[in-house]
């Protein structure tokens, strides 16, 4: 427990179903939104959707496996909020107007995530939450107790779970150590191998897989627990040096069988094995470096992790929330500038999040160029991923690129396609500076400039427009932009 005052004391399922009604039926446009504080993990979400039942109007929406933006995308949908891209930066004002109080329950908040071990589950208690709160949308959550934030207000709070029985045999507790959720049956050996230090054939697994029944499914994915709440319990009984065992294991493995899923739209798409190194390849790495002494440690710093983010032809492979989510985690929220992760972070910051992974690899590796990162734009070049568009050279700020090769050249507002004494060039213009230079536009070699305001005399025959097939050869906007300067 917490040190606040909790809302209600501990109490069982069917007790706690008459204050959530009283908590509702008292609650006005700006309170804040409540916890339903669950150690088990599995029976609030039963109370949440039998709340669900009784409330006209109330939403319920079920967090496992969504990150909490999509998540919080989802409640305003259910809402009559328009979340489309076009209209989305309006959501706030939009949901002020709303009438009627409605009430959002979200289930198994500490289950968010593609991986076990998700920021998003965090994210979505302390941040999405948040959002939501001040307005006409009531928001309770359900999750477990040491997930709860620091400042929660509101916590109905479950009895602790009882104490697990029995014993499970190395292969059940080995798949609860898996990070993405389902687990191809080849994947399962590995895992199994690193918990019980010794290799097991796939028939030992299938003989597992008959015999717990009533505790394990199969799926087109893999293997998975029926229950997901056998999967938490097994893996809070596992010790520190398991779980860091099994995480360096599953690290080093995927690495080195990743060539097996060389796909052109990138491992995700060549089989359930490339799906699991996809989504878990990175938090198994991220979680290796939770677990070594000492703080997280420097991005380029000899940690399965540091290696991740130096390998382009591993990250061209990795989505881009993904990614995100095990940075959160190797570097507790503090994500380091210069590296792969941090470039997903302000790309999505921007509002770059491409559906597509080679659309994705393509914007690595234009940063990667942006950064001079030569190394790791040929590695995302040569990573299997088919990219639709690749970046020759880059001297300017790419969308939510921070890097201190940014600061000097600022902003580029405008590019256009010139020639520079009979060579194809690019003028990339600054207007808030009046600036202008000159780029080979093969090759990215500065041909001209700094210039302020004026070209100089001197340079007027050097710089033409490109010849077109049209007799005017500038528009309008080019004369503005820079051709009249030309003159």
């Amino acid at each position: 427990m917490t040190e606040r005052e909790p809302t209600s004391g501990e109490v069982a399922p069917h007790e706690v179903m008459p204050l959530l009604l009283r908590w509702w039926d008292e609650w006005h446009t700006g309170d804040p939104w409540a916890h339903l504080a669950d150690p088990s993990g599995i029976a609030g979400a039963a109370v949440l959707r039998e709340l669900h039942q009784q409330i006209g109007g109330s939403i319920l929406v079920d967090a496992s496996g969504r990150t909490a933006e999509e998540v919080m995308t989802e409640v305003l949908h259910r809402v009559g909020i328009d979340v489309s891209p076009a209209n989305r930066w309006n959501w706030r004002a939009d949901l002020d107007r709303l009438g009627e109080p409605r009430l959002a329950l979200i289930v198994n908040a500490h289950r968010a995530g593609r991986t076990r071990s998700s920021s998003e589950g965090q994210r979505l208690v302390t941040q999405v939450t948040d959002r939501l709160s001040g307005g006409p949308v009531g928001v309770l959550v359900h999750t477990l107790p040491e997930a709860l934030p620091p400042l929660a207000d509101a916590v109905f709070s479950l009895r602790d779970r009882a104490e697990g029985g029995g014993s499970w045999p190395t292969p059940l507790r080995a798949l609860a150590l898996s990070q993405p959720r389902e687990v191809p049956m080849r994947v399962w050996a590995e895992l199994t191998h690193a918990l019980g230090k010794e290799p097991v054939g796939e028939g030992v697994l299938h003989a597992v897989l008959e015999d717990f029944s009533d505790h394990l499914m199969s799926g087109t994915h893999g293997v998975s627990f029926a229950d997901e709440g056998l999967a938490e319990e097994l893996r809070r009984s596992a010790t520190d040096d398991e779980i860091n065992r099994v995480d360096r294991h599953m690290t080093e493995w995927l690495t080195s069988v990743s060539p097996e899923f060389r796909h052109a739209e990138g491992w995700a798409a060549a089989g359930p094995e490339g799906r699991y190194a996809a989504y878990g390849l990175a938090m198994h790495a991220a979680q290796t470096t939770l677990f070594a002494s000492g703080p997280a440690e420097e991005p380029g710093a000899a940690t399965p992790f540091g290696a991740l983010l130096q390998d382009g032809g591993v990250l061209a492979n990795i989505p881009q929330t993904t990614l995100m989510d095990a940075a959160r985690c190797a570097f507790l929220g503090d994500l380091p500038g210069g590296t792969a992760a941090g470039d997903a972070i302000h790309l999505w910051s921007y509002g770059v999040i491409p559906s597509r992974q080679p659309e994705w690899a393509a914007w690595l590796h234009l940063m990667a160029m942006a950064r001079s990162d030569r190394s790791f734009a040929a590695a995302v070049a040569d990573s299997g991923v088919r990219l639709p568009w690749k970046t020759a050279w880059s001297h300017w700020r790419p969308p939510g690129g921070y890097h201190w090769r940014y600061l000097e050249p600022g902003p580029v507002d405008g590019l256009a396609a010139v020639c520079w004494q009979g060579r194809a060039a690019v003028a990339g213009l600054h207007t808030w500076t009046s600036r202008a230079d000159i780029w080979d536009a093969v090759t990215g070699e500065h041909l001209a400039g700094p210039w302020h305001e004026e070209i100089p005399e001197a340079h007027h025959a050097d710089l033409a427009w490109p010849q077109t097939d049209d007799a005017g050869a500038e528009t309008e906007a080019e004369e503005d932009r820079f051709g009249a300067r030309n003159r």
